[in-house]
């Protein structure tokens, strides 16, 4: 602030003073001064200092503005101009410049100065700073306080991520230590090196170990390293027998590419869920009973024999042993008690496999088999068979009680090595099963039999298709005509059961008809024939024809077969002695008194009745006084030799002699030559034949046919009447 002294400034007072309030300070003095403002100014005439009252922007501090750059505005160019020379010339003097209510005051300040002359004196040493200074001072001090908080944010900044860099790490090491995954670097020969300490623990090593080689403690049959070629995404399972002697798994994977041959890995430590594996394996191939190896592992281990039999021929037998009672002492002890007994026969077994170098394996329930790699003869194992049946001998103990325990044997001798060709397991269990079948009637040891078991699979694959047969429509009953000799004229037909099977041909009734009534299918067949027959015997009733049909003993001897033929012979409203029953003479043994009653119930019912095949089975003639037959068709094994045989001609004749004296008609069976026909006219009063010489069976369809145009057998004594 400038100071004055009789209208002199003599010099500055620095304060720390608004600008817009210096117009007051002006107006105290004796200068005229009503100005709206106040301008400091330098010797450049730029504005240093204002009383910022004024809108133009350009006016405030800061801003590089000259004095006369506003002032033109106020100003004429003249008058503009006559102020920039004057200016430069006043020195101590104030200069007014008056125009119309404009009044621009200048006031001179002289540059300070230390030096003094004779006359008068400079003002003394600034000791202040101007405004302006203060300003970049200001800007200063806020520049270098606003570095001082961007570094003090920045060293902030950088802790914080340093503090969470090392949460982070601290808890990535913690999730590896607790994963157990362990990091080192592998080399393709095997070499670890840079392991993890834990790494190093967990192997035993010394603590100070931090590399080995992975192929000192692999097994010998593990051939991985050295490895031809290495990817990022590669992994390997290792086993490894540590110098302590403990197995450990490794699962290792390769995560990083190659550093100079060394690939960044880990490995995860999986021995439990090996060991976890290995006692499901166990569970998989042991038996839980016994604790022998299962019917797999033995699977197994004729695998390995047919690999080795590839290799060079060898002998090898397998002994298959069923226990006998063991499903008896289950029923009535449980389950308790019979597990005990099975893991003594168990304990036996076992010391007779290993004594002769066997290996014994359960094949469940009360199976077991032991299978000998090699042998001299076939009777050696035989002979360790009986040594089996010998330790059964002994009862066994087993709780509270003994109990007498037996098996039954069956021998496989394996040829098949022999001939260095392997044989699959299922044909060695199927095998043996049958070979166990069939010691039930061979004193409970049997040694297999190819031809045998050929021919009883050959029995079951026919049985398995018969039970199908009917299904599929492969069953069909032909019919042979029974003609009487006398009036030459066809009196009945007999109603064969023929089956064609796509798969096994023609299939003789001798062949098929056992193995249905060994299945339990024969039942299923006879209400096919009798359904068939009757439906037959209806289209042909108005020509007084007999039809007769067979049925097995079996089914004869059902408790409710008689009614039921009953039943459906009167649903069909069949004439009485339309239908007729053959029986085998076999069905009659032993139960005459039974097969009475029941025939005579037939009979009652307007069924006739036939004893078939009369003189093949063991009933004699005195059955005839007794049984209510109407026919006896003797058989064609009678037939077959009878012009060259007396003896033939005489039983025959005594057969027709008898039959006729208790009043049954007597029908021969296979007649297929005139001489034959000849002999049985000539020497019998038998009269009904049935055979190839009349005709052979044939389907219906050809029947009706066959009887219009038949004409009968040609002979002089077919005159006679019946």
């Amino acid at each position: 602030m400038p100071v004055l002294e009789h209208s002199k400034i003599v010099g500055a007072l620095f304060a720390t003073v608004p600008l817009e309030k210096a117009a007051s300070l002006l107006r105290g003095s004796s200068v005229v001064y009503d100005g709206p403002s106040l301008f400091i100014i330098d010797s450049d005439n730029c504005v240093i200092a204002h009383s910022k009252v004024f809108r133009d922007e350009r006016m405030y501090l800061g801003s590089s503005c000259s004095f006369f750059d506003f002032m033109s505005g106020l100003l004429t160019a003249d008058e503009n101009e006559y102020l920039r020379k004057n200016i430069g010339e006043i020195q101590e003097t104030i200069f007014l410049h008056i125009k119309q209510n404009t009044i621009p005051g200048i006031f001179p300040l002289p540059r300070f100065s230390t030096q003094t002359d004779g006359n008068s004196s400079r003002f003394p040493p600034r000791t202040g700073c101007t405004h302006s200074e203060k300003n970049t001072f200001y800007k200063a001090a806020v520049l270098f306080i606003a570095i001082v908080l961007v570094v003090i944010l920045f060293m902030f900044i950088l802790y914080i991520l340093l503090l969470k860099y090392r949460k982070i790490k601290k808890l990535s090491q913690t999730t590896i230590d607790k994963s157990g995954l362990y990091l080192f670097m592998l080399s393709p020969n095997g070499d670890a090196v840079k392991c993890d300490k834990n790494f190093i623990q967990l192997l035993g090593f010394p603590e100070k170990t931090d590399s080995f080689n992975f192929t000192q403690f692999m097994d010998k049959n593990q051939t991985l390293f050295p490895l031809s070629s290495i990817k990022k995404e590669d992994s390997f399972r290792l086993s490894l027998r540590m110098p302590n002697g403990e197995r450990i798994y490794l699962l290792v994977q390769i995560i990083g590419d190659s550093e100079r041959g060394l690939y960044q890995s880990f490995a995860v430590d999986i021995t439990k869920d090996e060991r976890i594996q290995e006692q499901v394996r166990n569970f998989a191939y042991t038996d839980i009973t016994t604790g022998l190896p299962n019917k797999k592992s033995c699977t197994i281990k004729i695998g390995e024999l047919n690999k080795k039999c590839m290799k060079e021929s060898f002998r090898s037998s397998f002994i298959f042993i069923d226990i006998n009672n063991s499903r008896k002492i289950l029923e009535v002890f449980g389950d308790k008690l019979s597990g005990m007994m099975l893991h003594e026969a168990a304990f036996r077994l076992s010391n007779i496999a290993h004594a002769f170098g066997g290996t014994l394996f359960s094949l469940g329930n009360d199976n077991f088999v032991i299978i000998f790699d090699n042998y001299d003869e076939e009777d050696d194992v035989i002979n360790i068979s009986k040594k089996i049946n010998n330790t059964f001998l002994t009862p066994f103990s087993v709780g509270d009680g003994t109990f007498d325990v037996t098996c039954r044997i069956g021998i496989v001798f394996c040829l098949e090595y022999m001939k260095q060709t392997p044989v699959s397991p299922n044909d060695v269990f199927r095998y043996g099963e049958f070979a166990v079948s069939c010691a039930k009637t061979s004193n409970g040891l049997f040694v297999f039999d190819m031809e045998k078991y050929i021919s009883i699979a050959n029995e079951l694959d026919v049985e398995i298709d018969l039970l199908q047969s009917i299904k599929n429509n492969e069953l069909e009953l032909h019919y042979q005509p029974v003609y009487n000799f006398k009036t030459r004229a066809i009196t009945g037909f007999e109603a064969l059961l023929r089956w064609m099977s796509p798969k096994h041909g023609n299939v003789p009734p001798a062949v098929f008809i056992p193995i249905a009534e060994k299945s339990g299918f024969i039942n299923y067949l006879g209400d096919f024939v009798i359904d068939n027959t009757m439906n037959f015997a209806e289209k042909v009733k108005d020509r007084n024809i007999k039809v007769a049909f067979n049925v097995s003993t079996i089914q004869f001897m059902q408790a409710d077969f008689v009614n039921k033929l009953i039943t459906k012979f009167r649903e069909h409203r069949l004439a009485f002695n339309s239908i007729t029953v053959e029986i085998t003479e076999s069905c009659l043994y032993g139960r005459v008194t039974e097969m009475k009653e029941k025939l005579e119930l037939l009979r009652n019912a307007g069924i006739l009745v036939s004893i078939d095949d009369f003189g093949t089975g063991y009933s004699s003639l005195s059955y005839l006084k007794d049984l209510p037959a109407d026919y006896l068709k003797i058989d064609r094994s009678f037939i077959k030799h009878l012009e060259t045989s007396e003896k033939q001609q005489a039983i025959i004749s005594s057969i027709v002699a008898i039959a006729e004296a208790l009043d049954i008609i007597v029908i021969a069976e296979g007649v297929e030559t005139k001489e034959q026909l000849d002999i049985i006219t000539s020497n019998t009063n038998c009269y009904h034949i049935q055979g190839f010489l009349v005709a052979k069976p044939m389907p219906e369809t050809e029947v009706l046919d066959f009887m219009v145009n038949f004409d009968g057998l040609d002979d002089a004594r077919s005159t006679e009447t019946d």
